[in-house]
């Protein structure tokens, strides 16, 4: 007997729709047994069961986040990444979730005496969210980015480690590789406050010399920057610390040079050639770019006769 050609749908859809149904219900229950197996320490299985469900629902952000989890606490932690990647993709609004897993798996290795896996653990971390406060785990990932040539990222984390911690017994090592990531990214009026503060509260600091130069290079950069603004008494102000040193003279050439600069934009003319004098009587070899510059001024204001 031939059933009705207007029953066909129904038989065709039928079937599909109750498969359908019954697919969604049973990766639900993947799912499920795959959170039981992590409970349980299971972690092979559970990722068994979330990929299980992504080979069906490649987009479900629930077996996305099983997976990671899972992969992490295998210690597979490069694909872990990926699977995080694409969660937050999927749902940008799940990324500080995504860093808090990393972290917390990072402060167990931290504390667990497995220093440099934390420290990958807590670079993906700050891929999905930079601002995630390390706590004190930060003076620690401040330098490791500062040795790897990362300048803004140490910078971010020292900020955010000595705000949290100021009296810290890290705060005072951290401060000259501090205040070079800050000179790095060009921010020299922090890093000057910052060595400002390391060399007078530390007259034994090991870092005390590379310190003083990058206090007095950092000054003469602020000071020839407030020059050009036109406001020479404030980059005097800067070039009179710079010479309170004897140390670095090639550094203390260049300050006087600036000095002497300053004082002719003032119209102090007998002040400016008394700089330069002192530049260039002072001055061991007779040769450098501030001496002949000196050299030249002390020329011109005689032929100008401005004494």
């Amino acid at each position: 007997m031939s059933l009705p050609r207007a029953t066909w749908p129904a038989l065709i859809l039928g079937p599909v729709l109750l498969l359908a149904a019954c697919g969604g219900g049973q990766l639900d229950e993947h799912l499920q047994r795959g959170e039981d197996f992590m409970a349980e320490g299971s972690f092979e299985e559970a990722h068994l069961e979330g990929i299980y469900v992504l080979q069906r629902r490649s987009e479900d952000p629930e077996a996305l986040w099983l997976v990671s989890r899972a992969l992490l606490a295998l210690e597979r932690d490069a694909e872990a990444v990926g699977y995080c990647r694409s969660l937050v993709q999927l749902a940008p609004e799940r990324a500080r979730e995504a860093a808090g897993l990393f972290h917390e798996m990072a402060v167990q290795d931290y504390e667990s005496r497995r220093g440099s896996r934390a420290a990958r653990r807590w670079r993906s971390a700050l891929e999905f969210d930079p601002r995630l406060d390390l706590g004190p785990y930060a003076f620690d990932m401040g330098g490791r980015y500062y040795r790897e040539g990362d300048p803004a990222m140490s910078v971010h984390l020292y900020e955010q480690a000595l705000a949290a911690y100021p009296d810290s017994s890290a705060a005072e090592a951290i401060l000259y590789p501090f205040a070079t990531s800050l000179a790095r990214v060009e921010r020299f009026e922090d890093s000057a406050r910052i060595l400002e503060r390391l060399l007078e509260r530390s007259p034994k600091h090991p870092d005390r010399a590379e310190a003083i130069f990058l206090y007095q290079d950092n000054l003469i950069r602020l000071a020839r920057a407030e020059r050009e603004a036109l406001d020479p008494r404030a980059a005097l102000a800067r070039l009179d610390k710079v010479l309170r040193y004897r140390a670095n003279p090639a550094k203390r050439d260049e300050a006087q040079l600036e000095k002497g600069l300053c004082l002719e934009d003032l119209g102090d003319y007998r002040s400016a050639r008394r700089a330069y004098q002192r530049l260039v009587e002072q001055h061991g070899s007779g040769t450098g770019r501030s001496f002949e510059t000196a050299l030249q001024r002390l020329e011109k204001l005689e032929k100008a006769g401005l004494r």
